[in-house]
């Protein structure tokens, strides 16, 4: 029943009940048209969120947006977009410490998983916070 309505929540577009529904389709399953389905849910639910993140970054909804963005961490751990959406929010909302911590602890996660530094927009934004 929560993949039907999961794919519900997609094909209406209702993006803040897709990522609050979404959850790994038959993990530990690697069947080739589960790993199939599991993947496309993922990405259409991060797609849509990412949209979503970006409606509330554009109407300043800073506490949406950041439990928003716990939820897209926690499909995707390695997406900058996300983790450029929650820096900006902890500095609106005045609390530039916080975006220095989740800078850093992102900028090592990424080097960790991917051998990767953050993109150029990223680091400006990480390095800048804390003043």
């Amino acid at each position: 029943h929560d993949l039907v309505a999961l794919q519900r929540a997609l094909r209406a577009e209702d993006w803040a009940r897709a990522v609050a529904l979404y959850g790994e389709y038959l993990p530990g399953c690697y069947l080739d048209w589960a790993c199939s389905l599991r993947s496309s849910l993922e990405q259409q639910t991060l797609q849509g969120g990412l949209r979503l993140l970006e409606r509330y970054e554009s109407s300043a909804m800073w506490s949406e947006l950041i439990e928003l963005a716990g939820k897209l961490h926690s499909i995707d751990s390695t997406c900058q977009r996300t983790c450029l959406g929650l820096l900006r929010a902890h500095q609106a909302q005045g609390n530039g410490h916080e975006a220095v911590r989740v800078y850093q602890r992102f900028r090592d996660h990424l080097q960790r998983e991917l051998g990767v530094e953050p993109g150029a927009e990223l680091l400006e934004i990480g390095l800048h916070s804390g003043k």
